[in-house]
């Protein structure tokens, strides 16, 4: 996150297991233009822990937007363009 800038709460952070249907489908990342970080595969409990973490400091999140039996976790720098939101 220190890489492309901006304070924690300009950063959303989410779980999946199909990484590109949530930056384009569901969120509207367009990922050549902003920032955006995805982790390996990992077991659950690993990325609920690192999930619980950023929000704690300050990173956005809408659990209603987390895909079931996730095994991955994102983060990606907010814009105009991004939804957090169900639509």
């Amino acid at each position: 996150m220190r890489i492309f800038g901006g304070s924690n709460y300009q950063w959303y952070v989410g779980l999946t297991n199909d990484p590109k249907h949530s930056f384009l489908n569901i969120h509207n990342v367009d990922i050549l233009e902003i920032g955006w970080i995805l982790s390996e595969r990992s077991p659950i409990h690993q990325i609920d822990f690192v999930k619980n973490y950023l929000t704690q400091i300050g990173c956005k999140n809408n659990p209603e937007l987390d895909i079931p039996d996730p095994d991955q976790i994102y983060l990606y720098k907010i814009s105009d363009n991004t939804r957090e939101e169900l639509i």
